[in-house]
């Protein structure tokens, strides 16, 4: 049986939770399952020169992507 690793994470404050916290300051956290992540979206981003564009994950960059479309 694979072990679920859930967290919450502020994409302002970066303050991480166990369970989704009502009333955070910053307003809604965003829900990762840590289980589900491949090897590349672990990886920082990079750009076609091989430069190094940011430093977050790409699962992070995705889910505030993904958040603020919503």
């Amino acid at each position: 049986m694979t072990r679920r690793l859930i967290f919450y994470l502020c994409p302002k404050c970066f303050k991480l939770r166990e369970g989704d916290v009502e009333g955070h300051e910053h307003g809604k956290m965003i829900r990762f399952d840590a289980s589900t992540l491949t090897p590349e979206q672990r990886k920082p981003l990079f750009d076609q020169q091989g430069r190094l564009v940011t430093r977050a994950p790409r699962w992070f960059l995705q889910a505030v992507a993904a958040r603020r479309r919503t």
